[in-house]
């Protein structure tokens, strides 16, 4: 089993605020374009973007929730692993 390292979670934020970084980026681009133009566009990708936005947040939340769930589980299981020595040994 891999011990948790803080690594992990530092791997997470990167990939996190470079997603975040990409997205800021699109937004402007979009808005750039629609003011050189000097009209709004009829395209879908504002919606399209946004949908993209929201599904890279979802995935993010739902890592970072399975990785606090499993450091939890970790704890846990070396705490039952020690109690069981522990009785184990007084015996």
């Amino acid at each position: 089993m891999k011990k948790w390292s803080p690594w992990r979670g530092r791997e997470y934020a990167k990939l996190f605020s470079l997603t975040l970084c990409l997205m800021v980026f699109g937004l402007i681009s979009m808005g750039v374009e629609s003011l050189e133009t000097g009209k709004l566009s009829d395209s879908n990708v504002p919606f399209l973007f946004a949908v993209f936005s929201i599904t890279w947040a979802a995935f993010f939340g739902y890592a970072f929730y399975i990785r606090r769930r499993q450091r939890d589980l970790e704890r846990e299981i070396a705490e039952l692993t020690d109690r069981y020595t522990k009785t184990k040994n007084s015996k």
